[in-house]
């Protein structure tokens, strides 16, 4: 589990110096609802293009995010994942670009209940297998593109995830 956390971490340290070198890196914020914990959550990442390999004239992406639960009472709840998104362009699309991704999380969930016979707190992490897909809509004047997408997370407990958010391109 360790080495699953610092290659995680190693992953996110290496995407956020590219973000100065690499063209056409997004800054992805987002929110959605997880449907099995019935619960609300927000987050972010960073879209990194692999120039090299192209499906359509559109980058393959590899995307680390983070995302965490602000609403949970007596609990915390986040997930680290990293995905690679492949776009599918539809030629006269109208600006919309459906995509599919795939790749992995952790995720970490910590308790804390006062009982009669004091405090108990428990603690689970957890890996996950990550598919999915989603619909990338038209570009504003601000570089920026609108997203939704649904999410399955496969492993010990899993969860189906809807998220919505912007991807924010960094240069034009």
């Amino acid at each position: 589990m360790k080495g699953i956390l610092c290659g995680s971490a190693l992953l996110l340290l290496v995407s956020t110096t590219a973000v100065a070198q690499t063209p056409n890196v997004s800054l992805i914020p987002f929110g959605g609802f997880n449907v099995d914990a019935e619960e609300l959550f927000l987050g972010g990442g960073v879209g990194l293009p692999v120039p090299a390999a192209t499906i359509g004239g559109h980058p393959l992406i590899i995307q680390p995010s983070f995302e965490f639960y602000p609403f949970l009472d007596n609990a915390s709840l986040w997930a680290l994942m990293a995905h690679v998104v492949i776009p599918f362009p539809i030629q006269g699309g109208a600006g919309v670009v459906p995509y599919a991704m795939g790749g992995f999380a952790i995720a970490r969930a910590s308790v804390n209940v006062g009982t009669p016979g004091g405090e108990f707190s428990t603690s689970n992490t957890e890996p996950f297998l990550d598919f999915g897909g989603g619909l990338a809509f038209g570009r504003s004047v601000f570089r920026t593109h609108a997203f939704a997408e649904i999410e399955a997370r496969v492993g010990d407990g899993s969860a189906v995830l809807f998220k919505g958010g912007v991807r924010i391109a960094t240069k034009k």
